[in-house]
């Protein structure tokens, strides 16, 4: 079953033409999908879905409204939980093969990828259902694969200025993205589920104990599906000093602020869309 939560599109996305983008995210239970215009998202949706993959693209292509568009680029980002950041000093194919099977075990359905972050000290190895791989590459020519992890560290990474200790969460339906970054070093990256409030608070309680820090010190950004109100600001207060919420870059606000969600919904894919 495959739901549409949420659709909205500009004038330029009726007909793209020129520089024309389709930026998708693919996480446990969800579809959302970006078309970009020169350079500006002009439409976005987002479903829930449920299913096998061949079931779900026929649904989402009736659904859709612009994902059968024809585009320059298409890059879908992957919210495996099966990924890994790896060295790159410590990175080969086989490697990579072999450390996933090490942490996840054998997947015979599974292929394995991998992204050189954009910093290049880093790479992100993963296992994404073959299935689902094959069907995008057959409705996309031009299509690339990414992962979740690489989409935010690329973009916490790069910041100019960062906290000397920040967590960064990332919500999707039912598992969030947690890591921990600290003098500007990755710490720790992992997938979490949740169903409760409760769940989040006890991995962010975790984290701390895990890599201690003066109150004062820390830092928590919320990225992503995660409704305004949905964790105990007091109690997340006793942890972080600082709370925030990642905003679109400038080159997305406006578009952002026409969505009837909050901006901190899809800040995160608008900003790598364009």
């Amino acid at each position: 079953m495959t739901k549409k939560i949420t659709g909205y599109y500009s004038d330029a996305s009726v007909a793209p033409t020129g520089n024309t983008r389709l930026v998708l995210e693919i996480g446990p239970g969800e579809i959302t999908c970006v078309s970009v215009h020169e350079n500006a998202p002009c439409a976005l949706e987002w479903f829930e879905t449920e299913g096998e993959w061949e079931t779900i693209f026929r649904e989402l292509a009736a659904a859709s409204d612009i994902m059968g568009k024809t585009y320059n680029e298409v890059v879908c980002y992957y919210g495996s939980e099966e990924a890994l950041v790896i060295p790159v000093k410590k990175f080969d194919t086989v490697a990579a093969e072999d450390y996933l099977a090490l942490v996840f075990g054998e997947r015979y359905h599974q292929d394995v990828k991998h992204d050189v972050l954009v910093k290049k000290g880093q790479v992100t190895a993963y296992h994404i259902d073959k299935e689902l791989h094959d069907l995008l590459g057959r409705q996309y020519v031009l299509y690339k694969p990414r992962h979740v992890y690489t989409g935010i560290l690329d973009d916490l990474l790069t910041r100019p200025q960062l906290p000397g200790y920040l967590v960064h969460m990332q919500a999707y339906r039912n598992m969030c993205v947690l890591l921990l970054i600290r003098e500007g070093q990755l710490q720790l990256i992992r997938s979490i589920h949740y169903t409760t409030p409760e769940d989040i608070l006890y991995y962010l309680t975790s984290l701390i104990q895990q890599f201690p820090v003066l109150k004062s010190h820390a830092h928590l950004e919320i990225s992503g599906r995660l409704p305004e109100g949905f964790l105990d600001m007091y109690r997340l207060r006793k942890l972080f000093m600082e709370v925030s919420y990642q905003l679109p870059s400038a080159k997305t606000e406006s578009f952002a602020k026409i969505l009837p969600h909050p901006p901190h919904y899809f800040a995160s894919l608008l900003n790598l869309a364009v």
